[in-house]
């Protein structure tokens, strides 16, 4: 895998999370201004000016003024915008939402952030205008639903995502050690221990999963539509301890890392285990890929999800969404904007792979992928064959809930509880979080 573009994507920690979705670490918010290129063959109101918000790395920026620019041309809309890191973002937007001063186009991405904003009336309702300012012809129903709050769409998908399990190849072939087809969950904890072992103990298997999104497939895989099942903790506590044993006892053995290598994991990409040489396999998304080979020269690739049932426990999701300002004086120019961002050809073409995985039409107008590009859409096109559910839900509070997941993940790592006292706090406590509220 060579460096090309940076994504971004979720895990259910804060940890885990900003690891997944942070995206250009130190860069500040910023402000721009698009402005009508003079003489534009422009077929829109040119005294229409929409703010647009969004996070992400330098390369999404660029990509999304680019297209800015290239809808500017086409509509006559001018635009201002505002951009930054994740963590800048979220505490400016809700800083803009109370004050009214949110741009009229609005990022969102997890069903946490999408849930949080809609059910505080911040989003505007879109069913109403769709066939009409809103075009979603291009996205697939699983697209679509994507951006589903209670049955009401309030988020467009911009690019989708789905879990992956991220090998470093370099470091694999090194040792002499191939990657299976497909494998169950043992067989994961052997072939991590090999690595460990083959390496003489200088490199551990795999990152410690026990707050990432592999948790979802895990319980997925056991019947259970996520971490949640509407607004509701979902599995049962036993569920909890084999997850919580699973990742001690590869602990132990070597086939994971250790505590401190793991709590050094601050969320940041080049933090990362993988990354940092210390971990073979890594758990994230399948856009992850992208962001961890910029920050390594080792080539990375994809694998499957282990599963000891006849369910894959993958799904898709979206990466990023746009939705509109409950409050903007543009409804239709808004929604005349996202329809462009999703289907037209020469903004496909601009934005490329700098939101995830684009849709169908979106990925028929780009030519000559790279060889990073090509791997990232075969391994989502054969994921999108098995027919995945959509990505689980996570209700107001979920949060809460991912925080005691870090806590009680970090005192078994580091001894202070056993595994099966670690999992049983925590569904104990987690089950009395209220959410939804």
């Amino acid at each position: 895998m060579t460096r090309s573009h940076s994504h971004s994507a979720r895990s259910l920690s804060r940890r885990s999370l900003i690891s997944s979705l942070g995206a250009g670490a130190g860069i500040a918010m910023l402000g721009a201004c698009t402005q009508r290129p003079s003489g534009g063959d422009a077929g829109g109101d040119s005294s229409v000016e929409l703010g647009v918000g969004w996070w992400g790395s330098e390369d999404r920026h660029q990509a999304t003024l680019d297209a800015l620019e290239t809808i500017s041309e086409k509509t006559g809309f001018s635009f201002t915008t505002d951009y930054g890191d994740w963590g800048s973002y979220w505490d400016k937007l809700t800083t803009q939402m109370s004050g009214g001063t949110a741009p009229d186009i609005v990022s969102m991405n997890v069903p946490q952030e999408l849930t949080d904003f809609a059910t505080r009336n911040a989003l505007l309702p879109l069913d109403e205008y769709v066939g009409t300012s809103l075009d979603l012809s291009a996205l697939s129903d699983g697209e679509r639903d994507g951006g589903l709050v209670d049955g009401t769409l309030y988020g467009v998908t911009l690019a989708t995502l789905c879990p992956a399990l991220i090998p470093n190849l370099t470091k694999l072939d090194e040792l002499g050690l191939n990657l299976p087809d497909a494998w169950t969950w043992e067989e994961l904890a052997d072939f991590a221990k090999s690595v460990y072992e083959n390496s003489g103990g200088t490199l551990h298997g795999i990152v410690d999963a026990t707050e990432s999104s592999l948790l979802e497939s895990f319980l997925m895989q056991r019947g259970h539509p996520g971490l949640y099942d509407g607004t509701t903790l979902a599995g049962t506590e036993e569920d909890f301890v084999d997850w919580f044993r699973y990742w001690a006892d590869l602990r132990a053995a070597g086939g994971t890392v250790t505590a401190e290598i793991n709590a050094a994991d601050d969320g940041s990409h080049p933090n990362n285990p993988v990354v940092k040489g210390q971990a073979v396999i890594g758990a994230g998304f399948n856009i992850t890929v992208d962001v961890w080979a910029s920050l390594t020269s080792d080539q990375l690739g994809y694998a499957w999800i282990p599963t000891d049932t006849d369910i894959a426990g993958n799904y898709q999701g979206a990466a990023s969404q746009f939705s509109i300002n409950a409050a903007t004086d543009h409804p239709d120019e808004a929604l005349e904007f996202i329809t462009m961002f999703i289907s037209d050809p020469d903004v496909s073409r601009t934005l490329g792979f700098s939101r995830g995985v684009p849709n169908a039409t979106a990925l028929d107008a780009l030519t000559d992928l790279s060889e990073d590009e090509q791997a990232l859409a075969d391994y989502s096109t054969a994921v999108a064959a098995e027919e995945p559910p959509p990505r689980p839900g996570a209700p107001t509070g979920a949060a809460d809930v991912s925080e005691l997941l870090a806590r009680y993940a970090d005192e078994v790592a580091f001894g202070q509880r056993d595994p099966e006292d670690g999992a049983r706090s925590f569904f104990a406590d987690a089950s009395e979080v209220p959410l939804g509220d």
